[in-house]
C-alpha cells in the first residue's frame, strides 16, 4: 500500500474591482486539512495482504468476546436488583432511570459480545423503558426474566422458543407505545 499526497490545488486569485483591498473585499483561505489534499492508493495484492490482519482482529474479537462474556451475567443480575427497586417505587423517577440505563449499557454490551437474542430483548426493554410513562411492572418483569434464561443458557437467535419469546415481548411493547401515542394525542 502507498499513499501518494495529491497535487494541491492552486489559491483562486482575489478578485479586483470596487472595494479591491478595504473593507468589502473578499479573501478566500484554503483549508489545510482537507481529505481531498491526500488519496489512497491500493495495490492489487491489497485484500491479500489484509487477510493475515483480518484473521488477527476477529481471532482477538473472539477472545476478548469470551473474557467478557461472564461479565453478562453480572449485568443481568445488576439489572434485576434494578427492576426490583423500580417495581418497589414505579412512580419515582431515579430507579426507572437507573433501571433504563442499566437495560440500555446491556443492550450495547450484548452486541458488542455477539449475544444478538439478548440484545433483542434489551432493545425491546429499553424501548418500553424510554417511551411509555407507566409501564406495566408484569412486562418488565417478563423481559428481564427472558434476559436471564437467554443469558444463562446461551440461548441464541437461532432457538425457535427465544424467536417467539423476543417476538412475543416486542409486540406487547409495541402495543403499549402505540396506547400511549394514542391517550397523548
Amino acid at each position: 500500500m502507498r499513499i501518494i499526497p495529491a497535487k494541491p490545488k492552486p489559491k483562486p486569485k482575489p478578485k479586483r474591482g470596487a472595494g479591491s483591498g478595504g473593507a468589502g473585499a473578499i479573501e478566500v483561505v484554503a483549508n489545510p486539512a482537507r481529505l481531498a489534499r491526500k488519496a489512497l492508493v491500493m495495490d492489487s495484492d491489497y485484500e491479500q495482504a489484509a487477510e493475515p490482519a483480518i484473521r488477527r482482529a476477529e481471532r482477538a474479537l473472539e477472545r476478548v468476546r469470551e473474557r467478557h462474556r461472564d461479565g453478562l451475567g453480572d449485568a443481568v443480575s445488576t439489572l434485576a436488583r434494578l427492576q426490583a427497586e423500580w417495581e418497589a417505587q414505579p412512580r419515582m423517577e431515579a430507579p426507572r432511570l437507573c433501571l433504563y440505563r442499566a437495560v440500555h449499557d446491556l443492550r450495547g454490551m450484548a452486541g458488542d459480545l455477539g449475544t444478538p437474542l439478548i440484545g433483542r430483548i434489551a432493545t425491546s426493554l429499553s424501548r418500553l423503558m424510554g417511551f411509555v410513562a407507566a409501564p406495566a411492572p408484569a412486562l418488565v418483569r417478563a423481559h428481564v426474566d427472558a434476559l436471564r434464561a437467554a443469558s444463562r443458557q446461551r440461548a441464541d437467535g437461532d432457538d425457535p422458543v427465544a424467536r417467539v419469546v423476543a417476538a412475543e415481548l416486542e409486540a406487547r411493547v409495541e402495543e403499549m407505545i402505540a396506547q400511549e401515542v394514542g391517550s397523548t394525542s
